[in-house]
């Protein structure tokens, strides 16, 4: 599985591991308006090699963005990073990940909802140095708190 994880992390990302740009962010705005029904999926994992506790810290950040559906505040966060630390950090696919976040905005969607959030250690019980991962939805709910 290590060995199909880090092709499909090769197919999705710059070979320079968590260098995200703001134009990812920028093409998300640039969604074209239609009366179509679309779906824009973002896959990314989150932080990186930190114990639980800090990991769980650090992920909350992201998940606050996603339930807020707040792409701006998650790309203020990328950039308190320098590019070769955001993957580590906050998320290696974050800058696609926001770029459909705008998109999702720009085609209407006013709301987050984080579906689950865990990391490795929750499966491997090795919680000395996890990777965090998030399933999340952005639309216009009618049930929101």
């Amino acid at each position: 599985m290590a060995g199909d994880h880090a092709h499909h992390r090769a197919a999705e990302r710059p070979p320079h591991g968590g260098a995200e740009h703001r134009e990812h962010a920028e093409h998300g705005e640039q969604a074209e308006r239609t009366n179509k029904k679309i779906l824009l999926i973002a896959s990314t994992d989150l932080s990186h090699y930190f114990d639980a506790p800090a990991a769980e810290v650090l992920d909350r950040r992201v998940v606050d963005c996603v339930t807020a559906a707040d792409p701006e505040r998650l790309l203020q966060i990328f950039e308190e990073y320098p590019e070769g630390e955001r993957g580590r950090f906050v998320a290696c696919g974050g800058g696609p990940a926001i770029a459909v976040m705008l998109a999702a905005r720009a085609r209407g969607a006013r709301h987050g909802r984080v579906l689950k959030y865990m990391h490795s250690g929750q499966i491997s019980g090795d919680n000395s140095g996890v990777v965090g991962y998030l399933a999340g939805a952005l639309g216009s709910f009618t049930d929101v708190h």
